[in-house]
């Protein structure tokens, strides 16, 4: 989520994941289809010209895995930190 408030992930640089695997719904669960609906709209806007397809939505998610880790790593030295990141309505 961390990721997706920063915006489309547009061109970068695949991530490194050899010998990475997961499964989605390990970091999904049973929002999997709200996660592609805000992956679909942050990356292709509210009115695409032309949709992504799935193998590119595939690749923008494991972008902004990678780049949601990186500043999670950035902003949590501590479990204190990341409670500090959820709102306090949740």
């Amino acid at each position: 989520m961390i990721s997706l408030e920063e915006g489309p992930i547009g061109t970068v640089a695949i991530p490194d994941e050899d010998g990475s695997e997961f499964n989605a719904y390990t970091l999904t669960g049973e929002y999997g289809a709200l996660f592609a609906g805000l992956l679909r709209w942050v990356e292709e806007g509210e009115t695409p010209s032309q949709p992504l397809d799935d193998s590119e939505l595939l690749l923008r998610f494991r972008c902004h895995i990678h780049r949601g880790v990186g500043a999670l790593s950035v902003r949590a030295k501590s479990p204190s930190d990341i409670l500090r990141l959820v709102p306090l309505a949740a």
